[in-house]
């Protein structure tokens, strides 16, 4: 058996929204072979993102507000 498969690990990761041009740093939780496709949306315009992760998205952090000058919900 593969110990490590069982230990779930903290992870984080920054990227630019390439709808809006919002900066966001998703902190999730993995686990080796356990990860699965998880949904998340861009909290300033609601793109949708995915992420490979073992539990649900823990937090997603704006770093940057959207740089586009729009203030709306809708993607493009």
């Amino acid at each position: 058996m593969d110990i490590a498969s069982t230990i779930p690990y903290g992870d984080s990761t920054r990227h630019n929204c390439d709808n809006c041009g919002a900066e966001l740093e998703v902190h999730v939780v993995k686990q080796k072979s356990h990860n699965e496709k998880e949904e998340y949306n861009c909290p300033e315009c609601n793109k949708l993102f995915y992420a490979r992760v073992s539990q649900p998205i823990q937090k997603i952090i704006v770093i940057k507000k959207r740089t586009d000058g729009k203030t709306d919900l809708s993607v493009d």
